[in-house]
């Protein structure tokens, strides 16, 4: 049992350490001027930047900052795509 706890564990720790390299990379395509569009259901909008929790910082139809829960991970390997960041090895 404890040694099955360890591996959930270290399963755990490589999939967030993969994941935080995905948001770090995009981030910073972002930064480079990638231009990114989430398909909220309440419109289409710009991608600011990704932060921890899986949320995404988008412009508002006024030019302010709102924030969408990202879900599911066909929807995040969108983003990605469409920022020219390949899938971590982990995921891919």
């Amino acid at each position: 049992m404890a040694r099955r706890r360890k591996l959930d564990a270290e399963g755990l720790q490589r999939t967030n350490a993969a994941l935080l390299d995905e948001m770090r990379r995009f981030n910073a395509a972002l930064e480079r001027g990638a231009y990114v569009v989430f398909h909220a259901k309440a419109g289409d909008r710009q991608v600011l930047r990704v932060e921890t929790g899986g949320w995404y910082v988008c412009r508002g139809p006024e030019g302010e900052t709102l924030k969408f829960k990202g879900d599911p991970d066909a929807v995040w390997a969108d983003l990605l795509r469409q920022a020219g960041v390949d899938r971590h090895s982990y995921f891919a």
